[in-house]
């Protein structure tokens, strides 16, 4: 009262601005200013009266318990809203019943149920720990989308690193997992890091083999495309070549020899290049390293730069015993048929000479090789010349070798002239060749001395070769001549191939013609002809022979030895030096001794009486039953006197006479003188007489007394003999014309034996 009577009396006329029971607040601040303990500092105590002037009575009263508010009712408070109540209130709860992390949701509160919401229903600070309502999410270390079944959690939202699949077979390789490799399974734990589809075939534990080889190489499996890149790109165990499912392979070119040029015609699929595979294919011979492209084209009749051609013509090419090359066309260009280049080769050496004409001499002691490709002609003017100036080839060396392949010698005296020094035998051979046209007295082509000779397939054409040889004159040396042709249309060339001092000639499918004297002269030799496609004949005139043989032997097998140019064959084909004539028919087998050819037989005829002397005796008269050759013939003398008592001598003259078309002809005569009795050979006749042929064998006569002669008229002829004959004689006491038309004496003699040659 009396403050407020003051604040009368100091004319206050504002009730709301006295602070009546002076507690320190005004009215308007003082819920209660007529009692001092009300104010809004008071202490809140627990007398149902608003001490602290908040609106609520005994609200955090000092004296109260602490109680929790509840906002949220749902009997739980929140630890920071504490109250001190005198008793508890609606909207409050006990202490002990704190621990509301949001009062403002009365679905939070200590063990609540969390579920997934992501709010902390339970009150433990952990957001949707443990959800009613949660999931189980597994650990994916690997993070390869399969969780490990041991590694777990419950919760509403997978964790970092958590998937909700558990079917991982091992989470520590995010490459292993089911149906990682799906090609090979959808669902077997295999192992993939290629992710190719295909599992490792390598692999441990219990995770399952599958059937990629290299599981590092996206691009190796099974079934992939295999390529050229030294893989097993589908792993069948097969490598690039090795896999004929391949598919980019190129096409390589065999180079055997390592010349960096692949031959066209051995070429082959390949990945890679090798040694002797490249992808060049321009080689023409792949066995020589010195023939492809880049090599320079010689005259050997090789196409070395592979350029389609293998003639160089007109060039001449030389390698030396060491192999060396050298070009020589220069050298050899220098030559004329009237004056020959003359060449001189130092030590072995091989020339090759290429289409064209040259006129060389080439002389050498050492081995030589002259080969031409194309038409190379040696050409000379040896008609002009000397007689041996002219020489093609010459070698004077001692066991050399002189080999001539492809060329054409045109006028030489002589094309080769081959003649060792020491009599050391040398060789030559000569293939696909033609000498023509040479001029010598000589031999007008090949001239050897102790030389094994070897020609094949080659020509010997006209020419003057004097006492030589048109073809070859040789001494102490071989030869062999196959396949080869030597003819001549000119007189002056003799004899086809001459050949002396212990030669042997074999001819072998050859033919020989058209020479004046003979096509075969030997003499101290021995020759052979081979093959019924052999001939030798000379051609010129009908006298002359196709073979003739001075102290010298033949072998023949089938050979023709027509000694004319015409249709018909003389009877003189072969000529033994005592001019002995044989005749041989066409394609006769047969052999030639020194003095006779053929097989030698006696026939023997037998016939006695007694005779004057001085008288001429017939014999019997032959029909020649097959072709052959009369030997020669003899007959005895026989007397009681001669040999008893004395020594007679006789001069006898035989003869052979041939009878055709009525007439008889003497065809050979001899004479002989003896001082004996006995048989007495009329020597070497030789005649040759066809099968048919009729002759007669005479003896004319004169002795120093008469002798007696017997016959013996039951001789018959052997059945097996090559002669028929007649039981009469031929004379004059029969009225039988003799061969010189005379008519004879009755009284003959008939004991003869006659041997013949027959060719079989």
């Amino acid at each position: 009262m009396t403050s407020i009577w003051m604040y009368i009396l100091l004319g206050c006329s504002d009730p709301k601005s006295i602070d009546q029971d002076e507690d320190g607040f005004i009215a308007s601040e003082d819920c209660d200013d007529t009692d001092p303990d009300v104010h809004p500092l008071a202490d809140e105590i627990c007398n149902d009266i608003d001490d602290n002037c908040d609106g609520r009575i005994n609200l955090d009263a000092v004296d109260g318990s602490v109680f929790l508010a509840d906002l949220d009712g749902d009997g739980f408070g929140n630890d920071d809203s504490r109250h001190n109540l005198c008793a508890i209130e609606n909207g409050y709860v006990e202490l002990s019943s704190g621990g509301d992390c949001d009062d403002d949701n009365m679905a939070v509160y200590p063990n609540a149920v969390e579920i997934c919401n992501e709010i902390d229903d339970n009150c433990n600070n952990i957001v949707d720990e443990n959800p009613d309502n949660g999931t189980y999410f597994f650990l994916d270390s690997d993070e390869d989308g399969f969780g490990d079944d041991s590694e777990f959690v419950f919760t509403c939202m997978a964790p970092q690193g958590y998937i909700e699949d558990n079917t991982d077979c091992d989470d520590s390789n995010a490459y292993t997992f089911p149906g990682a490799a799906q090609e090979d399974s959808l669902t077997d734990c295999m192992h993939d890091e290629d992710r190719d589809g295909y599992g490792d075939i390598n692999v441990l534990d219990d995770v399952v083999s599958g059937t990629d080889c290299d599981d590092t190489d996206n691009e190796i499996y099974p079934g992939a495309v295999e390529i050229c890149n030294e893989l097993d790109d589908d792993c069948d165990l097969l490598i690039d070549d090795a896999d004929d499912s391949v598919s980019d392979q190129v096409l390589l070119y065999s180079d055997l020899d390592g010349d960096g040029y692949g031959d066209p015609t051995n070429s082959s699929l390949r990945c890679l290049p090798t040694e002797f595979l490249i992808a060049d294919s321009s080689d023409c011979d792949d066995t020589n390293n010195e023939i492809n492209p880049s090599a320079i084209e010689i005259c050997d009749g090789v196409d070395n730069d592979c350029n389609g051609a293998t003639l160089e013509d007109g060039m001449v090419y030389r390698i030396d015993g060491q192999g060396v090359g050298t070009d020589l066309t220069s050298v050899m260009a220098n030559g004329t048929p009237s004056i020959p280049n003359v060449y001189e080769p130092v030590g072995d050496e091989e020339l090759y000479f290429c289409e064209g004409t040259f006129s060389p001499s080439i002389s050498t002691s050492s081995d030589i090789t002259i080969q031409g490709f194309g038409n190379v002609t040696f050409l000379a003017d040896g008609i002009n010349a000397p007689n041996t100036d002219l020489l093609a080839v010459r070698n004077y060396g001692d066991a050399t070798n002189t080999n001539i392949d492809g060329i054409v010698f045109d006028g030489y005296n002589l094309a080769i002239l081959l003649n060792s020094e020491n009599e050391v035998y040398n060789n030559l051979t000569m293939n696909d060749s033609l000498i023509r046209n040479g001029y010598s007295i000589a031999g007008a082509s090949i001239n050897v001395h102790y030389v094994d000779v070897e020609v094949t397939n080659s020509y010997f054409e006209d020419g003057t070769s004097g006492y030589g040889g048109l073809a070859i004159t040789g001494g102490n040396s071989d030869v062999i001549f196959e396949n080869v042709d030597i003819s001549n249309t000119s007189e002056s060339a003799y004899v086809g191939v001459y050949l002396y001092e212990d030669s042997t000639f074999e001819m072998i499918d050859t033919n020989i013609s058209g020479f004046s004297y003979a096509g075969v002269m030997l003499s101290n030799s021995h020759g052979s002809c081979t093959n019924s496609s052999s001939s030798v004949s000379s051609g010129m005139a009908s006298s002359t022979r196709g073979l003739y043989l001075n102290t010298s032997t033949w072998d023949s097998t089938g050979c023709d030895y027509q000694s004319s140019s015409s249709q018909e064959e003389n009877d003189i084909d072969i000529t033994i030096a005592s001019e002995s004539e044989y005749y041989v028919g066409d394609n006769a087998t047969f052999s030639c001794s020194e003095t006779s050819c053929g097989t030698q037989t006696l026939q023997s005829f037998e016939a006695f009486t007694s005779y004057s002397m001085s008288s001429k005796v017939y014999s019997n008269r032959y029909n020649a039953q097959t072709d052959l050759t009369i030997g020669f013939f003899s007959v005895p003398l026989l007397s009681d006197t001669c040999g008893s008592f004395f020594v007679c001598m006789c001069e006898i003259d035989f003869g052979m006479h041939t009878y055709e078309s009525g007439v008889w002809t003497e065809v050979w005569t001899g004479s002989k003188n003896t001082f004996f009795n006995g048989y007495v050979s009329s020597g070497k006749i030789g005649h040759p007489l066809r099968a048919g042929d009729q002759f007669a064998l005479t003896v004319e006569y004169e002795c120093d007394y008469s002798l007696e002669y017997r016959y013996d008229s039951s001789q018959i002829s052997p059945s097996n003999s090559l002669l028929g004959y007649e039981t009469s004689y031929v004379g004059g006491s029969l009225g039988v014309a003799s061969p010189d038309g005379a008519l004879e004496n009755s009284g003959t003699y008939y004991d003869q034996k006659v041997w013949v040659e027959t060719v079989p």
